[in-house]
């Protein structure tokens, strides 16, 4: 089962904020220049984490964090 949608995210470089297509997996979250899925710009691997959902006061879905795994 797979979720996606755009989301921005912060360069790791220049440190702006770039809007970027997102495709959640099981396992991992994949990020795209869009949702052509032709370039594939990186991945955030989920193994041991928890991946939780934040929603605005209307209650749409605006963006996730990404939680580590306790220790």
């Amino acid at each position: 089962n797979e979720s996606g949608g755009y989301m921005q995210k912060k360069g790791h470089v220049r440190r702006n904020w770039q809007e970027r297509w997102f495709v959640l997996k099981p396992d991992v979250m994949e990020y795209y220049v869009s949702e052509d899925l032709k370039e594939k710009k990186g991945e955030l691997q989920l193994d041991g984490s928890c991946v939780v959902e934040v929603k605005d006061q209307q209650g749409h879905s605006r963006k996730f964090k990404k939680l580590g795994s306790p220790t």
